[in-house]
């Protein structure tokens, strides 16, 4: 197992996309941090996580500049030597319709990968009843897949997204996710759909994410991608105590899911 000390995370120096953090900037998310920061490859919540970070501090480089600066445990060490290092995400910019209102669910997104008028339109599907706000993902390393956050804050939201019977809102909101997986298509690219259901909100009691590629979102409502069989097929984890996450994926066409990982309470990657 690689270890790294006081490894540079972000800081105020211009990064590769000519973007520059300012001191304020770079302290507020630092606060933010956990005091174990669990590292995924390419923010992909969806894989392994490839690290953890202990130690987080704010430090002022001998160049003058801040960073926040960490201890690196690394446990996959392939995808430290693919990639040269890891950096940090974070949200930014949000935006909503109704801000008097509770959001049903929030999409994050990437602006580099995913426009921001993009975003927008899946916002415009909001209603004062259903609001869907958008908030942009800062991510600071190179990204090659275009995901989409999408993250159900509401027992009703997972009922409307993934029932029967949803309502019209759900229904456009799948078409419009379906049209923008097929405009990525045209361009010989992908946009995949994190899904993520929080533990308050399903019966397994830890956070799930469901990956799958936008292109199948019609596929996400019944049968073989259905909530309920994405639980079911959680349950058959001979999981053990101390479980905070469990991923599926989906395969094969007609898509169904499978089980990818699950990370325990210390941040660790089991993978099946």
């Amino acid at each position: 197992m690689i270890e790294i000390a006081n490894q540079i995370l972000a800081s105020t120096s211009l990064d590769a996309h000519g973007e520059k953090l300012t001191r304020e900037q770079l302290y507020a998310l630092y606060k933010s941090q956990p005091e174990e920061l669990v590292i995924n490859h390419e923010h992909d919540f969806g894989r392994p996580p490839v690290a953890i970070a202990r130690n987080i501090l704010f430090q002022e480089l001998s160049s003058g500049e801040f960073a926040i600066t960490a201890d690196i445990e690394v446990h996959d060490e392939e995808s430290f030597r693919t990639s040269g290092g890891f950096s940090m995400a974070w949200l930014a910019d949000g935006y909503t319709l109704f801000p008097q209102a509770s959001p049903e669910l929030e999409f994050y997104f990437n602006p580099r990968s995913i426009s921001v008028d993009d975003a927008v339109e899946l916002m415009a599907l909001s209603t004062p009843d259903t609001v869907f706000n958008i908030r942009e993902l800062k991510q600071k390393g190179l990204v090659a897949t275009s995901i989409l956050i999408v993250k159900f804050i509401t027992v009703s939201a997972l009922a409307g997204f993934f029932g029967k019977f949803g309502s019209d809102v759900y229904d456009k909101l799948k078409g419009k996710l379906l049209d923008q997986a097929r405009k990525k298509e045209a361009d010989d690219e992908a946009l995949v759909l994190n899904l993520i259901v929080p533990a308050e909100l399903n019966p397994l009691k830890a956070e799930v994410i469901l990956e799958v590629p936008a292109i199948y979102s019609e596929h996400v409502r019944v049968g073989s991608l259905s909530f309920e069989s994405a639980v079911t097929i959680a349950r058959k984890l001979p999981y053990a105590e101390g479980i905070q996450k469990v991923v599926i994926k989906t395969t094969g066409h007609p898509p169904q899911w499978i089980l990818s990982h699950y990370i325990k309470s210390n941040g660790m990657p089991i993978r099946i």
